[in-house]
């Protein structure tokens, strides 16, 4: 009986999959609508690489830089599993590879991917409620210690921003704007 379920909700799931099509204009209208009446500003949807609907009120805009919060732990994993796969890091490798401001410190030297994505690296977890200015990422790696390499979890921001510079250090001149690659490509 639970096999059956089970079996159940598997089969529909891989033909909804299956059958993955491009949401209609008006629905994505109603939605980009509804995130307006939130105080929303930017909603941009792409499907199969191509930007196929923007809207931006509330004073948003193309250009209008984005202050995600926690929604960007959701880039930073998809990052970490595709640098992981392509082989470009290893989840032990040493951050100092990429972020060689930190080869002469003692500690910092020693702190690697794994650490940053665990949230263990000792790095300063970052402010939580509402920064008037948001540091660079530069500026967050230049920060002191604030734990135990390796020894505690710290909730914080701080972490993923610093995995995100130097997986940006890594790959260089590799890196690209993926919304503005789908708009050059439609």
């Amino acid at each position: 009986m639970i096999f059956d379920s089970v079996f159940s909700i598997i089969a529909s799931m891989l033909l909804a999959v299956a059958q993955v099509q491009c949401p209609s204009q008006s629905s994505m209208k109603l939605a980009a609508d509804y995130s307006k009446s939130f105080q929303g500003q930017t909603v941009v949807v792409m499907f199969d690489g191509k930007v196929v609907f923007e809207q931006y009120d509330n004073r948003g805009s193309e250009n209008t830089v984005q202050m995600l919060a926690s929604g960007s732990k959701s880039f930073v994993g998809i990052a970490a599993a595709a640098a992981i796969q392509d082989g470009i890091i290893k989840l032990d490798d040493k951050v100092c590879e990429s972020i060689t401001e930190w080869r002469d410190d003692t500690i910092k030297s020693e702190i690697t991917y794994r650490q940053l994505l665990t949230l263990t690296s000792g790095l300063t977890a970052g402010e939580r409620g509402k920064a008037v200015r948001a540091p660079t990422w530069k500026e967050i790696a230049a920060k002191p210690m604030s734990g135990q390499l390796g020894r505690q979890f710290e909730y914080g921001a701080y972490h993923l921003n610093t995995f995100a510079l130097a997986l940006e250090q890594k790959l260089g001149s590799e890196t690209f704007d993926a919304t503005e690659n789908a708009r050059t490509n439609n």
